[in-house]
């Protein structure tokens, strides 16, 4: 979507054309940072959700040993922090990448214009 508004932004059209992308840039770089608090907030629930791995197993066993029959607490613990320390990754560098898709938005439109448009 970045894109799409930069390359309407860069193409030396001038009047309305660059006007409407430099908006469309102030919605992107919205939505992006929107996703960045997002991504944050999901980051967080995974890395402490994967350090309280055994006591939500302790806490929740009856129900999990309905679904999943045969295995133990210890292997569904292991198994459990794995994987929310790999979601947990994954949204980390989905941010990192996000703030680089907001840097670029911003250059694009001018720091001036991004603070204006962001910060009143």
């Amino acid at each position: 979507a970045g894109g799409c508004c930069a390359a309407s932004n860069d193409d030396g059209t001038p009047g309305k054309w660059r006007k409407h992308s430099n908006r469309a840039l102030v919605i992107y770089f919205g939505c992006c940072m929107f996703c960045i608090a997002g991504l944050l907030y999901a980051t967080m629930l995974c890395f402490v959700w994967a350090d309280k791995a055994e006591d939500i197993i302790d806490t929740y066993w009856d129900q999990i040993t309905l679904v999943m029959e045969g295995e133990t607490q210890e292997n569904i613990a292991k198994w459990m922090h794995q994987n929310a320390k790999a979601g947990g990754a994954v949204c980390l560098v989905s941010m990192i990448v996000c703030f680089a898709c907001v840097h670029c938005s911003a250059v694009l439109m001018g720091y001036k214009y991004t603070a204006r448009k962001t910060v009143c």
